[in-house]
C-alpha cells in the first residue's frame, strides 16, 4: 500500500513537472511570437507611419527652401545684384569729365619789351567718346548680368540637390532610429523576462546571457542612430537656410523616392540634356567674355579732347580760341585686356564642348544606376523580407515545440532585421542618385 502510493505520488510530480515545462514552453513561445511581432510591426511602422508636416517639410517645401534660404542661392542672388549694379557705370554719357587748366605769366623783370603786363590763359578740355565705348560697356554688362542670371540658376540647381541628399538621409535615417527603436525595446522586455526565468532557474545562465547580449548590441545601434540622424538634421539645416534641427515626429517622410518619369535612360538622358544649366552657364560666360574683349578694342581709342581756351593777353586783350586733342592707337591697344579675354573664351568653349559629350553618358548612368538599385530594393521587399519572416516564424514555431533552441530564433530575427536595413541602405543610396540628377538638371526627374 506505501508502494503504490509512492509510484502514484512520483507519477502526479512527473505529471507535473510535464506540465510545468509545457508552462514555460509555452510562455516561451508567447513571448517570442510577441517578439517577432514587435518586429514585423517596426518594419512596418518604419515605411508607414503618418507623417507630420508641421514638425519637418515636405519633399517640395524642402526644394522651395533650398532654391531660395540656401548658401549657395543667397551668394548667387548677390552676384547678380552686383553684376546689376555696373550700369551704374556702363550708362553714363559719352562725355567724360571736363578739366580746366589755368596759366598765369608775367615779365621775370620790370622793363621787359617783350611781355608789358601779365598773360592769363584759361583751357577747358571736353573729352567725347567717338568710338561707341557707352554701347561696348552696355553690351558687357548685358552679358555679365546675363551670366549671373544662368549662375544663379546652376546654384540653385546645386542647392536643391544637395537638399534632396540631405532629405534622404533625414528620413533613412529616422526610418533606422524607430526600427532600432522598436527592436531595443523588445529585446530588453525578453532581457528582462530571461533573467526573472534564470532566477527562477528556469533556463541556463547561457541564453539569459545571449538574450542580455542581443538587448545591449540593439540598444547601443539605436543611440548610434540617433547620433545619425542628429547629424543629418544639421546638414538638413546647412542645406536649406531653414535654421531648424528639428527631429522628425515620424519616418514616413515619403521614404521612397519619387520614381522615375521616363521609361528609359536614353529618354532621360535628352530630357536632362535640355534642362541642364551647365550648358547654358558656359555658353553665357564665352558670351561675356566675347563683349569684354570688344569693350577692351573700343577702349583703345581714347576720347577725342575738344578744347576751348579764354584768356587776357599782356597788354589787356580778350582772347579767345579752341583745338583737339587725340592720341593714335598705334603702340599700345588694350592687347593684353584682349588676349586674356580671347583665352578666357577659348578655355569655356573646350570646358562646354568637354561636357557636352559627357554629360549624356553621365545621364544615362545615374539612371540605369537606379534602375538598378530599384530592382534590388523591391527584391528584398517581395522576396527576402517575408522569406526572413517566415523563418522567424519558423524558428519560434520549433521551439515552441520543443525542438529548436534560442539561438535558432535569435539568428532568424538578426537575418530579419538585416534584410530591413539593406533595404533602407538601398533607398539611401537612391536618394542619392536623385541628388546628382536634380543638381545637374534643377528638377525631379
Amino acid at each position: 500500500m506505501i508502494s503504490f502510493c509512492l509510484r502514484a505520488q512520483r507519477h502526479v510530480d512527473r505529471s507535473g513537472a510535464r506540465k510545468h515545462q509545457r508552462r514555460i514552453l509555452t510562455l516561451v513561445g508567447l513571448g517570442l511570437m510577441v517578439t517577432s511581432l514587435f518586429v514585423r510591426s517596426s518594419l512596418a511602422q518604419a515605411a508607414s507611419r503618418p507623417s507630420d508636416g508641421e514638425t519637418f517639410p515636405s519633399l517640395e517645401h524642402t526644394l522651395q527652401l533650398a532654391s531660395q534660404g540656401s548658401i549657395d542661392a543667397v551668394r548667387a542672388r548677390a552676384e547678380l545684384a552686383v553684376g546689376q549694379a555696373n550700369y551704374q557705370g556702363a550708362r553714363l554719357s559719352s562725355l567724360a569729365n571736363p578739366y580746366l587748366e589755368v596759366f598765369a605769366e608775367r615779365p621775370a623783370w620790370r622793363g621787359s619789351e617783350v611781355t608789358k603786363d601779365l598773360n592769363v590763359q584759361a583751357n577747358l578740355w571736353l573729352p567725347v567718346e567717338v568710338a561707341g565705348q557707352r554701347g561696348h560697356r552696355v553690351a558687357e554688362v548685358d552679358a555679365l548680368v546675363r551670366w549671373k542670371e544662368v549662375s544663379l540658376q546652376a546654384a540653385q540647381a546645386r542647392a536643391v540637390g544637395a537638399a534632396v541628399r540631405a532629405y534622404g538621409t533625414v528620413v533613412s535615417q529616422a526610418s533606422r532610429v524607430y526600427l532600432l527603436e522598436g527592436l531595443a525595446a523588445s529585446a530588453r522586455n525578453e532581457a528582462e523576462l530571461y533573467q526573472a526565468r534564470l532566477a527562477a532557474r528556469d533556463i541556463t545562465s547561457s541564453d539569459a546571457n545571449l538574450v542580455v547580449v542581443e538587448a545591449a548590441r540593439h540598444t547601443a545601434a539605436w543611440s548610434e542612430s540617433r547620433a545619425a540622424l542628429m547629424r543629418a538634421l544639421v546638414e538638413f539645416s546647412r542645406t536649406t537656410g531653414s535654421g531648424s534641427i528639428s527631429r522628425p515626429e515620424s519616418a514616413n517622410l515619403h521614404l521612397l523616392p519619387p520614381p522615375p518619369l521616363h521609361p528609359s535612360a536614353d529618354s532621360f538622358a535628352a530630357q536632362a540634356m535640355r534642362n541642364c544649366p551647365l550648358l547654358p552657364l558656359l555658353d553665357a560666360e564665352a558670351g561675356y567674355h566675347v563683349k569684354a574683349r570688344s569693350r577692351y578694342a573700343s577702349e583703345a581709342h581714347t576720347p577725342v579732347n575738344f578744347i576751348v581756351s579764354a584768356g587776357r593777353g599782356d597788354v589787356g586783350e580778350t582772347r579767345l580760341g579752341g583745338g583737339l586733342a587725340w592720341t593714335f592707337p598705334i603702340l599700345r591697344r588694350n592687347q593684353t585686356e584682349q588676349a586674356r579675354a580671347e583665352a578666357e573664351r577659348t578655355r569655356v568653349l573646350r570646358e562646354r564642348d568637354k561636357n557636352q559629350g559627357l554629360l549624356p553618358v553621365i545621364f544615362r548612368g545615374l539612371f540605369q544606376e537606379r534602375e538598378l538599385l530599384r530592382a534590388a530594393r523591391v527584391e528584398l521587399e517581395k522576396t527576402g523580407e517575408p522569406a526572413a519572416q517566415s523563418g522567424v516564424d519558423a524558428a519560434a514555431a520549433m521551439l515552441r515545440g520543443g525542438k529548436g533552441d534560442l539561438f535558432r530564433v535569435i539568428v532568424a530575427r538578426r537575418d530579419l532585421a538585416l534584410l530591413a536595413f539593406r533595404r533602407l541602405e538601398l533607398i539611401e543610396r537612391e536618394w542619392v542618385l536623385l541628388s546628382e540628377m536634380v543638381a545637374l538638371t534643377g528638377r525631379l526627374s
